[in-house]
């Protein structure tokens, strides 16, 4: 496959250095480029090379400078004011011919570079090797080569990139940087009072961009070199690596309109066709008629997009039996981003498929049982005819409550509730009046609460009403709010919407752990049973505290 402009472009990275990335082939036709406008441009003869030259393989040749921008303003030889470009090219051998990889370079930018460099003060830029030799240098000013070499060795030796002062005076500053790749080491040696004090000579910037020029070029033409190595070797890794997935994946090959052209092993195997079979059919031989026109629009449209789609499908074999598979669509394009082919990539997941089926039956199972356990949990805690917590739910509500007490501390509040006369009403109007009773009473009652408290009927009239984090003096206000909307409105007597309606009273005692940190709720709960018989002693329709005057 040939790599396309997307990924050209990706491998220089929009540097400012190189413009664009183009190969050319032996007639001098950009087939590929990191720049979309340079594909498709034939270059006149003697652009790159001129003067008769020949191409030498692996070798770098640097050409012309060019008054435009890149490639597309050479073959439409319009110069563009200001412009310049300047061509640096690899030769490689392609299908029995010379191309030539072309790095349109911007000279602009090392010119701003140089600028910038002439403010700084640099005296010497050189190039050492790992022993401390001078390789080159455009002004060697330090006496103490010796002391020089020394001194970057032993810092190299440290880190690959640092900052160090030459002389105990502080009059050298250098700096360096070692290359991982190559055995070179990048120094720069300035005087720190001139580059502190004054700038360079305009001689001394010269030199230093020219030195700085000669490293960058060399920089490029490394890279571009490395790159095309690399190339080469991720073409053979490509290769290794579609055959070790073909050898687990189900793998077909289909033209952009969907006919078949191949299929690998792994997909004969699993699904009985040969070859022969499905060549030159489309992938609807293989459908279980699932899937809706809607899903096969929208991985149309994904793929004719030039994008990958992934999905699950549900296929048939050649034996008509059902099988599901996790798959991949991917698009290949060539260097103009037409679609040449779609490679399918498939996973056989029907064993999955059927796990997960079976998981989610008996999470649903589960489910249901846990529902029905808490029904059956709350049916056994509720009373029937209030709805409000019976005795058992009390009882678990309250020891719940007592540990959590005991742990932070806080305070734990019981009222006991009693309504007044309650037999009589019974006796004169009936049991269905005294269950009506009971019922708006427990909803008056429960409005006057908090979210966090509990009240429960303990049979009969008997109410019982659990505080948490509640001193006396607070139970004491909530009930007497319990006792004032309990007489607030006569209750309605059923089926008779235009009576009076009976007026109902209650008698409530109050009993708290402020009294003592170490009573449970069972105590205070006979402790506010004494204070009720105390209210209703003292004449009922009223509250009566534990330990406190009513």
């Amino acid at each position: 496959d040939k790599l396309s402009s997307t990924v050209l472009y990706d491998l220089i990275f929009a540097s400012p250095v190189v413009r664009s990335l183009s190969l050319v082939d032996d007639k001098g036709r950009v087939v590929a480029s990191s720049q979309k406008e340079n594909i498709g441009l034939r270059l006149p003869p003697g652009t790159l090379l001129e003067g008769g030259q020949r191409p030498e393989p692996g070798l770098v040749s640097w050409g012309r400078t060019f008054p435009y921008r890149d490639l597309r303003g050479i073959v439409s030889a319009e110069p563009e004011p200001g412009a310049s470009v300047w061509l640096a090219t690899i030769t490689v051998r392609v299908d029995g011919g010379l191309w030539q990889w072309v790095a349109a370079i911007n000279p602009d930018y090392f010119q701003n570079f140089w600028a910038r460099i002439d403010e700084l003060g640099f005296k010497e830029i050189s190039l050492f090797d790992y022993q401390g030799h001078r390789i080159v240098s455009h002004l060697p000013v330090v006496s103490e080569t010796a002391v020089l070499s020394e001194a970057i060795v032993r810092h190299m030796a440290q880190k690959e990139i640092g900052l160090f002062d030459l002389d105990a005076a502080r009059h050298w500053v250098v700096s360096y940087r070692a290359s991982l790749n190559h055995p070179v080491v990048f120094v720069v040696v300035g005087d720190r009072k001139k580059m502190l004090a004054q700038p360079l000579a305009d001689e001394d910037n010269r030199l230093a961009l020219a030195g700085i020029a000669t490293l960058l070029v060399l920089v490029v033409c490394f890279w571009l070199y490395r790159w095309y190595l690399r190339y080469e070797i991720s073409i053979s890794e490509l290769a290794n690596q579609a055959r070790a997935l073909g050898a687990h994946v189900m793998v077909t090959e289909s033209t952009p309109d969907g006919k078949i052209v191949g299929v690998n092993r792994a997909f004969r195997e699993k699904t009985g066709y040969s070859s022969a079979d499905v060549v030159g059919q489309d992938h609807r031989i293989f459908s279980t008629a699932l899937h809706s026109p809607q899903f096969y629009r929208h991985l149309w449209d994904t793929v004719n997009a030039g994008k990958i789609w992934k999905g699950l499908f549900r296929n048939r074999d050649k034996t008509g039996n059902w099988y599901w598979v996790n798959a991949t669509i991917v698009p290949f394009t060539d260097p103009w981003g037409r679609i040449t082919r779609l490679v399918g990539l498939y996973s056989d997941i029907t064993e999955a498929i059927a796990l997960t089926e079976a998981l989610r039956d008996e999470r649903r199972l589960r489910n249901e049982m846990s529902q029905l356990n808490q029904s059956l949990l709350t049916e056994v805690n509720t009373d029937a005819l209030t709805g409000l917590a019976n005795r058992r739910g009390f009882e678990q509500f309250a020891r719940e409550s007592q540990a959590a007490a005991r742990d932070y501390g806080y305070p734990v509040s019981v009222l006991v509730l009693d309504l007044d006369y309650f037999k009589r009403i019974n006796d004169t109007y009936g049991h269905a009046t005294g269950d009506e009773v009971l019922r708006e009473m427990a909803k008056r009652w429960l409005c006057q609460l908090r979210s966090s408290d509990l009240m429960a009927r303990m049979g009969g009239e008997e109410f019982c009403v659990l505080l948490p984090n509640t001193h006396r003096q607070q139970a004491a206000l909530v009930a007497q709010k319990i006792l004032a909307v309990t007489a607030l409105v006569p209750v309605p007597i059923p089926g008779e919407a235009q009576g009076p309606g009976l007026h109902v009273t209650v008698s409530i005692g109050v009993a708290s752990s402020d009294v003592s940190r170490d009573l449970e709720i069972n105590q205070l709960l006979l402790l506010a049973d004494e204070a009720l018989y105390d209210a209703k002693r003292s004449g009922r329709n009223r509250v009566a505290l534990y330990g406190a005057e009513a």
